[in-house]
Parts: C-alpha cells; sequence; structure tokens
C-alpha cells in the first residue's frame, strides 16, 4: 500500500481547493435557481387560489383586507390552497402565530427576517379614487370582478414585495403607513427596490390568467399612459388594457 508524502497530500488539498472555487459559484447559482423555481410554484398556487377565490364569490377577488372580518387576502385564499386555517389564525395579529402551511407564502430566496413570520408577496393595489395611479385589482374592502380583466396574461395578480412589514396575515399600512399587503409601485422611490428580488431587477410575478413569469419589474410600466408622473394606466397594473 502507498504511502502519501506531505507534499503531495498538500498538492491534493490545493487541487480540491482550486476545484471548489471554480466550482463554488455554479452551485451558489443552481440552488439559487432552484429556490426561484419553489418561488413560481408558490406563486403558481396562489394565482390559482384567488382564481378559485373568485369562483366562489361571484368572479370577484378577495380583498386585500376586509375590515368587518379582519382577514388579509392571504387569509381570504387559505381554505382555496388547503390550508385549514382557523378563524383564530386568520386575524389581524395571526402574523405572531407559527400557522401550518405559511410557507406558500414565502419566497425561499426571501431573507428578511423580523421575529414574525412574513410573506413574500403582495396583491396588485386597487383604489377607485385613484385609479391613473393605482389601476390594479384588490384593495381594503373593495375589490375587481374578474370579468372585468381585458387581458389577463398581461394584468399582474402578486408581485414579489420582501419586507419586515409585509407580514402573513395582516394590513400593515393601517399599523405603520406601509403598504405591503397591497403592491405599492413607485420606482423613483425606494419602494422600487423591494421588487427586485433575484439580481438585475428580476422578480417572479404571477398574471391573472395564473401564469408566472420571471422578468425586471420596470417592465410592469409598460403601456402606462404616463409613467414619469406614476400614472399606470394601460399598463400591467391595469386590468382595463
Amino acid at each position: 500500500m502507498k504511502k502519501f508524502t506531505l507534499l503531495e497530500l498538500l498538492v491534493a488539498i490545493a487541487v480540491i481547493g482550486i476545484l471548489l472555487t471554480v466550482l463554488m459559484p455554479s452551485l451558489s447559482k443552481a440552488r439559487e435557481k432552484a429556490r426561484i423555481a419553489v418561488c413560481m410554484s408558490n406563486q403558481k398556487q396562489i394565482a390559482y387560489g384567488l382564481v378559485t377565490y373568485s369562483m366562489a364569490n361571484n368572479s370577484f377577488l378577495p380583498h386585500a383586507y376586509n375590515f368587518p372580518t379582519n382577514y388579509s387576502w392571504d387569509d381570504s385564499i387559505s381554505e382555496h390552497l388547503g390550508l385549514k386555517w382557523l378563524d383564530s389564525e386568520k386575524s389581524k395579529n395571526s402574523n405572531q402565530i407559527n400557522v401550518p402551511g405559511w410557507e406558500i407564502f414565502k419566497c425561499p430566496s426571501n431573507n428578511v427576517t423580523f421575529n414574525e413570520i412574513r410573506r413574500s408577496y403582495a396583491v396588485n393595489k386597487y383604489n377607485p379614487t385613484t385609479f391613473r395611479h393605482t389601476p390594479g385589482l384588490m384593495c381594503d374592502d373593495v375589490s375587481i370582478n374578474m370579468a372585468k380583466i381585458t387581458i389577463p396574461e398581461k394584468t399582474l395578480f402578486v408581485g414579489e414585495q420582501w419586507r419586515i412589514w409585509n407580514k402573513v396575515g395582516s394590513e400593515s399600512e393601517q399599523n405603520a403607513g406601509y403598504h405591503y399587503a397591497k403592491l405599492k409601485y413607485e420606482p423613483a422611490s425606494g419602494w422600487y427596490a423591494h421588487l427586485t428580488c433575484h439580481g438585475n431587477g428580476k422578480a417572479n410575478l404571477s398574471m391573472a390568467d395564473t401564469s408566472v413569469v420571471f422578468m425586471n419589474g420596470r417592465n410592469l410600466l409598460k403601456g402606462s399612459l404616463d409613467d414619469t408622473t406614476n400614472r399606470y394606466q394601460g399598463s400591467w397594473l391595469d386590468h382595463t388594457k
């Protein structure tokens, strides 16, 4: 049996180190691609949950937040995702409870942590009084009927929004002045940075036809009548195109 000299062992260790240095970036990219795939699967299921909710509610989408019930949009579609959440878990403070199956609302690449469990996604915000700026699908105690979505494959359902205030089951805007249950899209401000989740400005975005696309978030403004003043009519945020 041959015995290795110290020099030979050092050479072997050096070669292994070089190989690891070469391979690690590729392995890291492969892991991130796998996480992106899981995130896309999550959003696909969420999109199906939104559609099946609408089918059971006269074609209306859930409210981003429903004040009579204190249900956020994720609470409302939970049963359509096969999650058997109790009413006590579908409440404004349910983000402090580790409810079963909540992981479907989190992208595995999302490294935002702040004590409570939080989601990675926000629904396309709608405001009928400021429609030019927020012509989306869901807001507090109001939502759009699916029949009014004219180009579903280019109408945003849900976008990634990684922030510490984006808590599972809550409407953070009412607590801290933020809009994370709903996607507030202002590319000129810091808000936009939190839609660029996977490098190169890219994020997973689910559409009203339940498709999921991986693209630069700025593309959501394509087709806007005037994107220089945050008027999003005609964009992928608009259901009336």
